[in-house]
């Protein structure tokens, strides 16, 4: 079951307003299904890990919905992979 994993308006603009953009971002995700992935990696997190991290994420994501999903759902979700 996906819970927290968008995120909403608020954390949103704490995002904006982070100083130090890693770290913060880092912290922020916490919040969300998303935090996990990045509690290993050392920081600073260079950019090309998080887009990875965040990347991979996704995909794992979309598939779980796609075997979840019923006609016509998922034949648009094979239409657009």
């Amino acid at each position: 079951m996906i819970n927290n994993v968008f995120l909403g308006i608020v954390n949103m603009i704490d995002l904006c307003l982070c100083i130090t953009p890693c770290l913060d971002l880092k912290v922020q995700l916490q919040a969300t299904d998303y935090g996990n992935f990045l509690q290993n990696e050392p920081s600073p997190i260079p950019v090309s890990v998080i887009d990875e991290k965040l990347r991979n994420h996704l995909v794992v994501e979309f598939q779980h919905m796609r075997n979840q999903s019923v006609e016509p759902l998922s034949n648009f979700l094979d239409y657009i992979t």
